[in-house]
């Protein structure tokens, strides 16, 4: 099995040891995994737990995409997660808290990466700390989050694109350390001129 994609409707109905069902060596050979959680972050069908112990079993996973999902809880807090066994390419990641585990084999190998939604000052903080020993960050995306930009760009000078939901503000453009090939940004508004946006870009 090369890769693994679970869209909402299929998450809705897993149980905890469903993939338990599957034989390890199932895992093994996984080099992509896809999957949105719709209600399963109210549901908790499937938690942070769940992922990592996924994870574990992923030697050679390379590309990681996922929506919002349950949080780690009380009686099985971050301490007891499971060690990832891959080292990522390309991760897209929403409502997500953990990436200092999560990036811990990847800091040579990830190039794309894609922060949506995500909570809380101290998660920012904790992703910049990752980041800035992730080498070869090519690609980032940053949409709708409640940490600063500005320090994530800072820490990724190899970047050739980035992807905002607004063009981007004089903190970001002061953070870029080297010439962008492209900027995007995927909603109308915008903080500035047209003209300071392409001149920046």
């Amino acid at each position: 099995m090369k890769a693994l994609e679970m869209s909402p409707w299929m998450l809705l109905s897993v149980r905890r040891h469903l993939f338990a069902q599957f034989p390890k060596t199932a895992f093994s050979t996984l080099t992509t995994l896809t999957f949105t959680s719709g209600p399963l972050a109210r549901s908790g069908n499937f938690t942070v737990s769940h992922l990592f112990e996924i994870l574990s079993l992923t030697p050679v996973l390379k590309r990681l995409h996922f929506g919002a999902i349950g949080h780690v809880r009380a009686l099985a807090g971050v301490e007891s997660l499971r060690n990832p066994a891959c080292s990522l390419e390309s991760l897209s990641a929403s409502q997500f808290a953990h990436y200092t585990l999560l990036l811990s084999r990847s800091y040579d190998s990830l190039v794309e990466l894609s922060v949506r939604s995500t909570l809380g000052l101290r998660s920012g903080e904790g992703l910049q700390r990752v980041l800035a020993q992730c080498t070869r960050v090519r690609h980032l995306t940053l949409l709708g989050n409640q940490f600063p930009s500005p320090s994530i760009i800072a820490v990724c000078p190899r970047l050739t694109s980035l992807t905002l939901s607004a063009a981007p503000s004089e903190a970001e453009l002061a953070a870029l350390q080297g010439r962008l090939r492209a900027i995007e940004m995927v909603s109308s508004y915008t903080r500035g001129t047209a003209e300071t946006f392409v001149d920046a870009a």
